[in-house]
């Protein structure tokens, strides 16, 4: 599923019995929740720093490269904002970007979760480009965490976060075409990447060093994979949507897109969109266990 917090997020039931009504009872107890935020609990959170180093290791490995990355690469400009106008746009895409981690939902815990965390990474990246779509990810995923702890926080899976608008802003920085199979390409990648591997890793390692679980990465890959390609197709479905919709809201003097000549396309690729969406609810609905 797309950018699963790097905490434990809200988990409906202990167990894999759990039904649609239980879901909604669960619902209602995190909303309760959410109107009393627990106070921030610095131990709970990163009490994983000296026991967990490698975590973050590889996170600060993986910032390094990044780092290089932007001060050497010369991306193309997408838009003429200022940088006031600029940061903005980013706190607004990082603030949903945490929203949606808050309200990530987990049908079965650390493996099945609806997130549309993708959303707002992906149109940080297309409208922006590569750094200000990590910056969304990433920070929308760490102060989600920081808002409603739920556990130690992952930085492997904030990793994963912040690809998720990274690898579409590469795309379309790098690479000219259609934006609706750039689209494609970025999602299909980002689920390798993110979902399939990243994702993955961290919640399997947080269930093998944690739980003492003696399941494979491959064996839990395996119990994951098929409910994180339906959550990936909803989230890729409304970004679709996204790239026909925003060229048509966005001002044309501030932002530079592809222009938008057959609206016969346009009309099939909001028709796809929404069977996907809505193809994606149901696969979801229909795989809730009873």
């Amino acid at each position: 599923e797309p950018a699963v917090s790097s905490r434990i997020r809200y988990k409906i039931g202990e167990s894999q019995n759990i039904s649609v009504s239980s879901i909604i009872f669960q619902g209602e107890i995190f909303f309760m929740e959410f109107l009393f935020l627990k106070a921030f609990d610095f131990a709970e959170i990163f009490g994983n720093v000296v026991s967990r180093w490698y975590y973050y290791a590889i996170l600060a490995a993986a910032i390094i490269l990044l780092f290089v990355y932007f001060k050497l690469s010369k991306p193309k400009k997408r838009n003429n904002l200022s940088d006031t106008a600029r940061v903005s746009y980013v706190a607004v895409l990082t603030a949903l970007s945490a929203v949606f981690n808050i309200f990530t939902i987990f049908i079965i815990p650390n493996r099945f979760a609806i997130s549309l965390v993708a959303v707002p990474c992906f149109i940080a990246g297309y409208l922006f480009g590569a750094k200000e779509g990590f910056i969304v990810g990433f920070l929308g995923d760490l102060i989600g965490c920081l808002i409603m702890p739920n556990g130690a926080y992952l930085p492997i899976i904030g990793l994963a976060s912040g690809l998720w608008g990274f690898i579409p802003g590469f795309i379309f920085d790098r690479f000219g075409g259609d934006d609706r199979v750039k689209t494609v390409i970025s999602f299909i990648i980002c689920f390798v990447v993110c979902s399939a591997f990243l994702n993955t890793l961290g919640n399997w390692l947080y269930v093998v060093t944690d739980r003492n679980s003696t399941t494979t990465f491959f064996a839990y890959l395996g119990v994951r994979v098929w409910f994180q390609i339906i959550v990936t197709v909803i989230n890729a479905s409304l970004c679709l949507s996204l790239t026909e919709i925003l060229p048509r809201v966005l001002p044309e003097n501030k932002f530079t897109f592809e222009v938008r000549e057959s609206k016969k396309l346009s009309v099939m690729t909001f028709v796809l969109s929404a069977a996907l969406f809505v193809s994606g609810i149901v696969a979801v609905i229909i795989n809730i266990p009873s």
